[in-house]
């Protein structure tokens, strides 16, 4: 969920596009307990793809995803 969209890159989309402008490959991953997001960069983008990887953890968007209904499919 994390990975849809931040208040800087609306849709998954940008998000990707903004990674790939540095060469980089993104993903996340949510359960109820954890949460895990990778960046994959080339150490010479370090600034850009740490500022990417807070937006991201800082600033999601869960504009496309109901919340109540996620929480009843994955129960603590």
């Amino acid at each position: 969920m994390l990975h849809r969209g931040t208040a800087k890159h609306p849709t998954s989309h940008d998000l990707l596009m903004a990674a790939s402008n540095f060469g980089a490959e993104i993903d996340a991953e949510t359960g109820p307990d954890v949460t895990v997001i990778k960046l994959e960069f080339l150490p010479r983008y370090l600034v850009m793809a740490l500022d990417l990887l807070a937006e991201i953890a800082i600033r999601p968007t869960f504009k496309d995803i109901d919340l109540e209904a996620w929480k009843e499919q994955n129960p603590l």
